[in-house]
């Protein structure tokens, strides 16, 4: 089969064996796409295909697309017929790969040369379901490498769900594999045989919620200590961007669905993993509210712990739980007056204050160090 346009029902692999499938959803990345491409083009590992699944794009993502596959036979192109969001895509280049492993790709993200060359010796090697790595994250000023890992192989995807749940943490000897779908190689076989799939509508967390159902049926999972993952962050257009109140409730969802999930197992009770659930839902609901914190509308800031805390309660999930940590009461007694009061009042007011100044502490500070130190580096350059 030669690369080029197809729907996704009419893909026919069954004339190649690539050993990985490169899975790249794309909506309106025309700025991205030529430079993702080239990324893997120069990969020194080259038996792979490349499934660009087009996600109803309205932008010159579809001009670009058929030019890129004119040019190399190893790429395909699957148009889907409606907008479906990052995860049902990824699903229909599921269904029409045909490598042993499958790595997922953002269109506006790319690799390092050595990526796949590394991931497929350690994945064939080590005999794993899944191989993890770190990703190096582009701010606008700064650049992050986060996760960053040492070698570790792990026998059941299960033995890292606690610190999946909770992070990095001194006590365990354990590393947490991330909710991201991107820092991972994985066996197709895992996906289709357990017929792995992610939900209908856009929502923030959906990566999460497929990396748990992977972490539940995987075997053995190796951690890689490479750092293989440029990740775009300077894109405003990209969901994980958004500031939109009801994409953030969204997460909510799928902290429910992940819930449930574990909950049908019998660690949920016998190893915890009920309290370090509620505990995960509540570091990552702090963040994601003190980033969208208003520094000067108040108003904004009650209507969205108001809106919180009624979707938490429809998805019966805890907010005031004692975690132990005193950044999070300030969290919860801010919510328990934006609950009391319909109108900002003196007391509300007072109590997002203090929230105002951690985030300021936490989140500006360190920024405009970053700024700083990339305006004296373009000096002296």
């Amino acid at each position: 089969m030669h690369g080029g346009l197809w729907p996704a029902d009419m893909i026919d692999n069954t004339s190649i064996k690539p050993l990985i499938s490169v899975i790249i959803p794309v909506y309106n990345a025309e700025k991205y796409l030529r430079r993702c491409y080239r990324s893997l083009a120069r990969q020194t590992f080259q038996n792979f295909e490349i499934l660009f699944v087009d996600d109803f794009s309205t932008d010159r993502s579809v001009e670009i697309l058929p030019q890129i596959a004119a040019k190399d036979p190893r790429v395909h192109i699957i148009r889907n017929r409606e907008n479906l969001g990052q995860g049902r895509s990824r699903d229909a280049g599921v269904a029409n790969a045909a490598g042993e492993y499958l790595f997922f790709l953002d269109a506006d993200d790319y690799l390092v040369p050595q990526a796949l060359a590394e991931l497929q010796a350690t994945a064939r090697e080590e005999h794993a379901d899944i191989v993890v790595f770190g990703m190096h994250h582009l701010y606008r000023f700064f650049d992050r490498i986060y996760p960053h890992y040492t070698r570790q192989a792990v026998p059941c995807g299960k033995d890292l769900m606690v610190p999946f749940l909770l992070g990095f943490h001194s006590y365990s000897p354990l590393q947490n594999p991330e909710g991201y779908e991107c820092n991972k190689l994985i066996s197709r076989n895992l996906i289709q045989k357990n017929a792995l799939h992610h939900g209908t509508g856009k929502k923030l967390g959906e990566d999460t919620l497929f990396v748990a159902q992977l972490l539940l049926l995987a075997g053995k999972i190796v951690f890689h200590p490479g750092i293989f993952y440029f990740y775009e962050r300077r894109n405003s257009a990209s969901m994980t961007a958004s500031r939109q109140t009801e994409l953030f409730l969204t997460q909510l969802e799928t902290f429910a669905a992940i819930r449930d999930l574990l909950a049908a197992t019998d660690e949920w009770e016998k190893e915890n993993w009920k309290l370090r659930f509620r505990e995960c839902v509540c570091r990552r609901l702090f963040f994601e509210f003190m980033d969208r914190l208003s520094w000067s509308n108040d108003s904004c800031n009650l209507e969205l712990f108001r809106r919180v805390a009624e979707r938490m309660k429809q998805y019966l999930l805890e907010w005031d739980v004692d975690c132990g940590h005193v950044k999070y009461d300030q969290f919860r007694a801010a919510m328990r007056i934006a609950i009391r009061n319909k109108t900002v009042t003196a007391e509300f007011s007072s109590a997002v204050k203090a929230l105002k100044w951690l985030k300021f502490k936490a989140l500006y500070i360190p920024r405009w160090i970053a700024v700083s130190k990339h305006a004296i580096e373009r000096v002296f350059q």
